[in-house]
């Protein structure tokens, strides 16, 4: 048994550095990401334009519709990736909010937040993989790179809610419970 007020330590390192870590690692981690989403888009937009012009088949002897329904699937993934991609950014300030003032509510909204964008990233990420590869199923850099971003996400989580559950242990107080409720009580 644990003594109260003690925080645990993962790797030699207590989980509120972690935190603070994770917090940090997933702001830089998410301007790289939405740079490049936003140069593959405007690649994209670059190539409607060209075949607003011409008419284009691919290398793979695609016609120039199918091509054309691959590739708005891909700008309609790309897109959707980017929004979650900068919500990504918004919410790692969010832990770090929720870090520097030792509030776990915040850090719940963000372990909340962090569990459903892993799902619906991996979900996108795989439609994009299929489109990529067109159903070839073969294993690419960026398959190997989904799993290995769900096993750090995993982790984070982790990391993050031991330390929410320490705040919660040394404020002895309810889960959720608002400022506003601990100044009534």
């Amino acid at each position: 048994m644990e003594e109260p007020g003690r925080r645990r330590t993962i790797c030699c390192i207590d989980t509120g550095t972690w935190t603070w870590f994770i917090g940090w690692y997933q702001v830089v981690g998410s301007l790289l990401p939405i740079i490049l989403l936003a140069m593959l888009l405007d690649q994209y937009m670059a190539e409607y334009h060209l075949m607003s012009t011409t008419v284009l088949t691919s290398e793979k002897n695609m016609s120039g519709d199918s091509y054309c329904q691959n590739l708005t699937l891909a700008t309609v993934i790309a897109t959707l990736q980017l929004i979650l991609m900068m919500l990504n950014f918004v919410m790692g300030f969010f832990l770090l909010w929720g870090f520097y003032n030792r509030n776990p509510e915040h850090i719940q909204i963000w372990t909340d937040f962090t569990v459903i964008f892993v799902f619906v990233w991996e979900l996108m990420s795989l439609a994009q993989y299929s489109v990529n590869t067109c159903g070839t199923g073969e294993v690419t850099p960026q398959f190997v790179g989904l799993i290995v971003s769900v096993a750090i996400q995993g982790l984070s989580v982790g990391i993050v809610s031991i330390y929410k559950k320490e705040l919660l242990q040394a404020a002895d107080q309810p889960l959720l419970q608002t400022p506003i409720q601990n100044y009534r009580t």
